[in-house]
């Protein structure tokens, strides 16, 4: 795990080289090979402005040699390589089903890569369409409240025109010649 502690730290490029020292302890090495320091598993050491933990989550991992790199790089440039290296192709013209596909050296990597995206856009489809069922009933309930008040006012005028007309008695003789 890796946290980062300044913005210049992480906008570039970095190695390093992971090796066990004992069944507690590994080393770190820089990119020109020279030794960093010795650490602990899952305690906390500094690297430049970067504060890093390695964890072991395979038992049998302490066991075994090892010597591992880690290319650490900005995430900025990782965004475009996998923008670069996946594939979006329409099955037919008259649909609106999409294939995915990504290259990589790493099959469960790119399995994760993809599966997470579709998870992401499935969530990000069902926001959208509690966003704008949501929006369409606030607007209903709206006009059903317009549409009320107008029928109200219509009822008032209905009611006003029932009572009787005082009309002036010599438009009523009138009436009744």
């Amino acid at each position: 795990m890796i946290v980062l502690s300044s913005e210049n730290y992480a906008s570039k490029s970095h190695f390093y080289r992971v090796e066990k020292a004992s069944a507690t302890t590994f080393n770190i090495f820089d990119a020109s090979n020279a030794k960093i320091g010795n650490f602990k598993y899952g305690e906390n050491f500094k690297i430049d402005e970067a504060s890093l933990v390695v964890l072991i989550n395979k038992p049998e991992f302490v066991k075994q040699d090892y010597n591992i790199g880690i290319q650490i790089n900005p995430v900025s440039q990782v965004t475009e390589g996998y923008k670069n290296r996946l594939n979006v192709a329409t099955l037919s013209k008259n649909t609106s089903v999409i294939e995915l596909s990504i290259v990589d050296p790493v099959k469960e990597k790119a399995e994760d890569f993809l599966n997470t995206l579709v998870e992401n856009y499935n969530k990000d489809a069902i926001e959208d369409k509690k966003y704008i069922s949501e929006n369409t009933s606030k607007f209903i309930e709206e006009r059903l409240t317009i549409i009320s008040e107008e029928l109200q006012d219509v009822e008032k005028d209905k009611e006003s025109l029932r009572r009787p007309i005082k009309l002036p008695m010599l438009f009523q003789k009138l009436v009744y010649i």
